[in-house]
């Protein structure tokens, strides 16, 4: 026991358990068998003498001899397996066992958490030391004793271990996260984290979209279930939700399966009643606003309780990757205010020029001032549009579902409000080509969250052309139909980089070549395009790299209540 207690390495630890196990006893075989708490096996992990390979290396945790031990959270010795009372209870692992004798490695008095509230009253168990003989009657009450106390010694020993295993690893983890600059990789990392290391079996993060609290990213759901569940899994945050009373009460809480609190309808519909879960609420350290809520839950049948320490490395973790999502959001944030300045310096400079020179100016030089302004307006209200969209999402409560004129309404209302912009690059709006009979094609949507998608193809189209106004041309195409609308923007720009394809719509993400010739942008256009379709049901694709540059916008074809309903989900 003393040597065990200088070691901190996990395997090391284990070695020195059956070490032990075989100097206290005399002719036997050893096996070290941990519990798998997400799927209630004994798993063999440790064995002195190979076990024979048609017999069973893992073991559900209510069988055997070993499982006995679990169960009753106390030694079983068995003097003779052959004895009558052993006869439905023992499972073979050596040909030649007569006697054995299970310790279960378990831990007394642990702190769990139950709802708000930590109790110092639960035990914990993680796992067997199991221990074999050919001779019938080999282990005395002496030999009970002293391995019993062996194993509990073991026990808070490598629960120790484990706990600094998974911090260890946490850290690690965090460093790869502090480096990657994708958010839906770091989503990944963050859910792939708490299943793999923390060992928890279901991972649902939720987070908060206008008056909503809506999972995104989720775990431990069967992958033809997972949209159900998204769309269940939505609610406000005026509710009786869970979700939306963690976001309030802004605390940890752990729960159990009658709390009134949980959806009865996602409850049933994918088995919640098994699960014991944590809810904890992701808050924002610099504002110390809730962005939304993580929930992490494993089955109870085989853990019962969920423990502080699993709690506390969970939270610590969450709250270095809300910190890793804060700075990634403010380095956005930075680069939408930059791209502020200009257009705001150019408005004060040409206002200024004219409030001192208006009676001067000769009315040519008059109206291009004003063209100025307005497309310096035109490009901070689209800014004002990408940080609003960046901060909020879609806001459901400021959606207006109407017939729209696609034509009329949109195409042609986006290209009158570049109309500046086209002119002040030297380029000509009549080199943008229409499609042939497309005045009459409507669909219900929402005017200016489509119109913020079209000014984003077009205002990139206009920004990445080359600059010889003689090969500026902008080409529109629609193909009306049955279930949906295709509009294809198509342009002889310069073009995207094949290695560029799968990371235009990435949030944040800018082209080299983009950067090295000074285009001005946030990198942010294409991701909140794609997004925007993606909440009305529709989709955003890059179909060609160049000459022509082609994007398809794919918009459904649905009622006003079918959009609506989509929107809430």
């Amino acid at each position: 026991m003393l040597e065990m207690t200088k070691i901190d390495d996990y395997d090391r630890l284990l070695n020195k358990l059956m070490e032990g196990a075989l100097n206290l006893t005399t002719n036997t075989k050893v096996s070290i068998m941990l519990l798998n708490h997400l799927t209630g096996e004994l798993e063999t992990i440790r064995e002195s003498i190979p076990i024979p390979d048609n017999k069973t290396r893992n073991l559900r945790s209510d069988l055997g001899i070993t499982g006995l031990a679990l169960q009753k959270e106390e030694p079983i010795r068995a003097d003779d397996i052959l004895q009558y009372k052993w006869r439905n209870i023992y499972v073979e692992h050596w040909d030649d066992t007569r006697s054995e004798i299970a310790l279960p490695l378990v831990i007394d008095g642990v702190t769990v958490q139950i709802k708000t509230q930590l109790k110092k009253s639960a035990s914990k168990t993680l796992g067997v030391l199991n221990i074999e003989s050919p001779e019938v009657g080999s282990f005395s009450r002496e030999d009970e004793a002293q391995l019993w106390l062996l194993a509990r010694h073991a026990a808070i020993l490598l629960d120790k271990c484990d706990y600094d295993t998974k911090i260890n690893q946490l850290r690690n983890i965090e460093r790869s996260i502090a480096e990657e600059k994708k958010y839906e990789k770091i989503m990944q990392f963050i859910v792939r984290s708490i299943t793999d290391t923390i060992k928890f079996k279901l991972v649902n993060i939720s987070l908060i979209e206008g008056n909503y609290i809506k999972t995104k990213y989720i775990a431990g759901i069967p992958k033809n279930l997972k949209k159900d569940f998204k769309k269940m899994a939505t609610h406000s945050l005026d509710s009786d939700d869970i979700q939306a009373d963690i976001v309030r009460q802004r605390k940890i809480e752990v729960l159990d399966s009658n709390d009134p609190r949980l959806d009865p309808n996602i409850f049933e519909k994918f088995g919640h009643d098994s699960i014991i879960r944590v809810f904890i609420p992701m808050i924002e350290q610099s504002t110390n606003r809730v962005l939304g809520t993580i929930e992490a839950g494993y089955p109870k049948e085989y853990r019962k309780y969920i423990y502080e320490q699993d709690i506390e490395i969970l939270k610590n973790f969450v709250n270095y990757a809300t910190q890793t999502l804060e700075r990634r959001k403010t380095d956005i944030i930075d680069r939408i205010t930059h791209e502020f300045r200009s257009p705001i310096v150019g408005i004060q400079s040409h206002a200024s020029f004219m409030q001192r020179r208006f009676y001067d100016l000769p009315d040519d030089l008059i109206e291009k001032k004003f063209n100025d302004i307005i497309t310096d307006c035109g490009i901070l209200f689209n800014q004002i549009g990408r940080l609003d969209y960046f901060l909020r999402g879609i806001d459901r409560q400021n959606i207006r579902i109407e017939r729209t004129l696609i034509f009329r309404d949109i195409i042609i209302k986006t290209v009158n409000q570049l109309r500046p912009t086209i002119r002040s690059k030297g380029f000509s709006i009549y080199d943008i080509e229409y499609p042939d009979n497309c005045n009459r094609i409507a669909i219900f949507t929402d005017k200016a969250k489509i119109n913020q998608v079209v000014y984003n193809l077009l205002i990139n189209s206009i920004k990445y052309a080359i600059k010889d106004p003689n090969q500026f041309h902008i080409k529109l195409e629609i193909e009306d139909k049955p279930k949906e609308l295709c509009i294809k923007f198509m342009d002889w720009g310069t073009g995207i980089e094949n290695d560029d394809r799968n990371r235009i719509f990435e949030a944040g993400f800018r082209a080299q070549e983009a950067i090295r010739n000074d285009v001005v942008g946030s990198g942010l256009g294409l991701a909140i395009a794609r997004n925007i379709m993606s909440q009305f049901g529709g989709d955003l694709l890059l179909t060609n790299l160049r000459k022509p540059t082609e994007f398809q916008m794919i918009l459904p074809k649905k009622t006003k209540e079918e959009i609506e309903n989509d929107l809430i989900y």
